[in-house]
């Protein structure tokens, strides 16, 4: 997975323009500040270094749900082989 670089679209996520952030008047700036949305501002600038963090384990969950799930014929059925009427339960079949 090292090295492996996959871009993947995102969709539902804001993000704050820094340089537009940087440029607001004093009032604005001061505005942001009082009402509490500066330190919101300021935190989804620091989080956004945790992104490709965040698709790595997006990845490695939708592989780990790939292994788990059922097996299934060629066809797409659920492959229930493993419960043959042998009396036994083989777990062979399951890779």
């Amino acid at each position: 997975m090292q090295g492996d670089t996959v871009e993947q679209a995102v969709e539902g996520l804001f993000r704050i323009d820094e340089a537009a952030l940087n440029q607001l008047p004093a009032d604005a700036f001061m505005e942001l500040r009082d009402s509490g949305a500066l330190v919101l501002a300021y935190c989804q600038l620091l989080s956004m270094q945790h992104l490709p963090v965040l698709g790595q384990l997006a990845q490695l969950h939708a592989q780990a749900e790939q292994k788990a799930a059922l097996p299934t014929t060629p066809g797409g059925e659920l492959n229930l082989e493993y419960l043959n009427n042998s009396g036994t339960i083989s777990f062979g079949n399951l890779g």
